[in-house]
């Protein structure tokens, strides 16, 4: 019973003088050029498929994001007139300058391509699932059919201060 109390005691001291070593991963980090109010010009996005880019930059003044100090972020949009609100994190891992909004399962990765006082310009891949469902017929046979696939298409956003 000794041998078991001892071994118990042991283990205990063992787990209570560990501590997590985070010296491997990315922390949170700040970047002062990020803090404030951003205006989207245009976003872009090329059809994986067909190479075909497709350029959007009909935007107004209530298309904007606002990245805060303490690392919330308000999202506004003109279509509809909605405005959500967030949590953003902010990394520079191997010179790789990343944002991610939102909270796990439910948050989007965006690599910042270009980041100065007056522009910025992120990227991310954005996924559907589709799904196409159709029937042919001809002489008097019907063949029905459908398929689906997981669709990544990269998106370019551009933004500039007022």
């Amino acid at each position: 019973m000794k041998k078991h109390l001892l071994f118990i005691a042991a283990l205990i001291f063992a787990i209570a003088g560990c501590k997590i070593d985070t010296a491997g991963l990315p922390q949170a980090q700040k970047n002062p050029l990020l803090i404030g109010q951003w205006y989207l010009k245009s976003t872009s996005s090329t059809d994986p498929s067909s190479g075909i880019t497709d350029v959007y930059s009909a935007y107004t003044a209530k298309d904007f994001y606002t990245f805060n100090n303490d690392n919330t972020l308000q999202y506004s949009s003109s279509s509809p007139d909605t405005v959500f609100k967030s949590r953003y994190s902010y990394t520079d891992v191997s010179s790789i300058e990343k944002v991610i909004i939102g909270a796990a399962p439910d948050f989007s990765t965006y690599t910042i391509n270009k980041l100065t006082a007056d522009s910025l310009i992120m990227s991310t891949i954005f996924t559907a699932s589709v799904s196409i469902t159709g029937s042919v017929s001809g002489g008097g046979t019907t063949v029905t059919g459908s398929n689906s696939a997981d669709l990544s298409v990269p998106v370019i956003y551009k933004f500039a201060r007022k």
